[in-house]
C-alpha cells in the first residue's frame, strides 16, 4: 500500500514485484516499481489487470502490457471496461492506449464495442455552475466550489463492432464517458404496407465530427433511413439548454426537428384517400422553437415551421398531425410586470397550403387581476393595434 497523500492511495498487487527507491532532487523519495503476473492495480477508484507493468509512484505515470481497465464514470451506474495490448499513463490525469477497445459490456466476450488503434483517455476537471444563474456551485460543508470531473476518450482509426462484425469505421472518435455512446444513438427495424421494411438510424454529429470539446447542454443527432417503399431520408434532432444565448445572458432551451425525403411512392391518408400522389417528389419539414428568460425580465420566444406540402405530416408524423399546434414562423418578445404583460409579435406565412394570418407586426397589451378601489373591484383588460394579413390556403 503507497499512500500518496492523505486522500489519495495506491493498492498494488502481482505474483512478482520488484520495487526500488531513490533519492529525488528534492530530497523526497522516489518510488519505482515493476510487477509480473496477475497485476492488479487500483487508484483513485480504478482497476486496472495486467500481465507486466512498470510504474513511477511520485511522478504518477508508467506502462502496461496486456491490460484490463475498469472505471467508474460520472452519470454512468456500470463501468467501462477498456482492453489493450499496450496502454502508458503520462500523468494522473492523462493516459494512452494502444491497439484498445472499450465498451460498457462486462461479458467476457461483449455483444458490442468499439476499437481503435490509439485511443487517449482524459481525466478533467472544471468547477461546477448553476445553470440558471452561469455562477460556481459552493459547497455548504467547506465554502469551496464544487469540483466535476469528466472522462474523455479519443480514438484514431475507429471501428465499431456488433456481434463480432465490424459495422461502422470512422478515422476518428470523441466521446464523454459519462455518456458513452460509440456513434450511433439508436437503429430501428419495422415493416408496413406504407413504407415497407424502415431501417431507422440515429447518429451523434459531435462525435463524428470530432470536436474536442461539445457544448454543454447541446445534443445535435442526425438521422438517416431507408424505407423500401418510399426512398432514403435524412435529418436532424436538435436539443439545447444553456445559461445564455449569442452573448444574451439567460436561460434559453429550444429544440430544432428535420426531416427530408425524395418520395417515390404514394400517400396513404385513409378513407378514400389510399393512393394519392404527392404534389412534389421531395418532401420534408423543418421545425424549431425557442425560448430565453432574459435578465432583464424579458420573454423572447421564437419558432419557425415549413413543410413540404398539405398531407407530409399526416403521412410521416400522424401524431405530431394530430396533436401539436399549426407550424408557425413567427418572432414574440414579452414583458411581464406585476398585473401587466406586453407583448409584440411578427408572424409570417411561409406554408402557402394553409390557411394563415400573418402580423406586420401586432402589439397587445394585458391587464389580468388589477385591484381598485381598495379591492372592491378587479379590472381585466386587453387592447391590440397590430396589421394583419389574411391569406387563404391555395387549391
Amino acid at each position: 500500500l503507497f499512500k500518496e497523500d492523505r486522500d489519495d492511495q495506491v493498492v498494488i498487487l502481482a505474483d512478482n514485484v520488484v520495487a526500488w527507491q531513490s533519492a529525488m532532487y528534492d530530497g523526497n523519495d522516489r518510488w519505482e516499481i515493476y510487477l509480473e503476473g496477475n497485476v492488479v492495480f487500483a487508484k483513485d477508484r480504478r482497476v486496472i489487470y495486467s500481465k507486466q507493468m512498470y510504474y513511477d509512484v511520485n511522478l504518477q505515470r508508467g506502462t502496461i502490457l496486456k491490460a484490463e481497465m475498469l472505471t467508474p464514470v460520472r452519470s454512468y451506474q456500470g463501468l467501462v471496461r477498456l482492453k489493450a495490448d499496450v496502454v502508458e499513463q503520462v500523468d494522473e490525469n492523462h493516459m494512452q492506449a494502444y491497439g484498445a477497445a472499450f465498451t460498457t459490456s462486462r461479458i467476457g466476450v461483449p455483444r458490442y464495442w468499439a476499437q481503435s488503434e490509439r485511443i487517449a483517455l482524459t481525466r478533467q476537471q472544471s468547477v461546477e455552475e448553476n445553470y440558471m444563474t452561469g455562477q460556481p456551485v459552493y459547497d455548504p460543508a467547506t465554502g469551496f466550489p464544487v469540483q466535476e470531473e469528466q472522462y474523455w476518450a479519443e480514438g484514431k482509426r475507429n471501428r465499431v463492432y456488433f456481434a463480432g462484425v465490424p459495422i461502422f469505421a470512422w478515422p476518428r472518435l470523441r466521446t464523454n464517458l459519462s455518456d458513452p455512446s460509440l456513434y450511433l444513438n439508436s437503429a430501428r427495424i419495422a415493416n408496413d404496407r406504407i413504407f415497407g421494411t424502415q431501417v431507422l438510424t440515429s447518429w451523434d454529429l459531435f462525435q463524428l465530427a470530432g470536436l474536442r470539446r461539445p457544448p454543454e447542454g447541446v445534443e445535435v443527432n442526425g438521422l438517416l433511413g431507408y424505407l423500401s417503399m418510399r426512398g432514403f431520408g435524412f435529418g436532424t434532432e436538435t436539443r439545447y439548454e444553456r445559461d445564455r444565448f449569442f452573448g444574451f445572458r439567460g436561460p434559453v432551451r429550444g429544440s430544432y426537428d428535420s426531416w427530408y425525403i425524395n418520395d417515390r411512392g404514394f400517400d396513404n391518408l385513409g378513407f378514400e384517400r389510399r393512393n394519392v400522389k404527392p404534389d412534389q417528389e421531395f418532401r420534408g419539414r423543418s421545425i424549431w422553437n425557442h425560448r430565453q428568460d432574459l435578465e432583464s425580465g424579458r420573454i423572447v420566444r421564437a419558432e419557425f415551421g415549413w413543410i413540404s406540402d398539405r398531407n407530409f405530416l399526416n403521412e410521416y408524423y400522424e401524431r405530431e398531425w394530430d396533436q401539436n399546434k399549426d407550424a408557425l414562423t413567427r418572432f414574440w418578445l414579452q414583458r411581464n410586470l406585476g398585473t401587466r404583460s406586453s407583448n409584440l409579435i411578427a408572424q409570417f406565412q411561409i406554408n402557402d397550403f394553409f390557411t394563415q394570418t400573418s402580423w406586420w407586426p401586432r402589439y397587445d397589451h394585458f391587464v389580468i387581476g388589477q385591484p381598485l378601489l381598495m379591492d372592491r373591484l378587479v379590472w381585466h383588460g386587453r387592447s391590440t393595434i397590430g396589421y394583419a394579413r389574411m391569406k387563404d390556403a391555395t387549391p
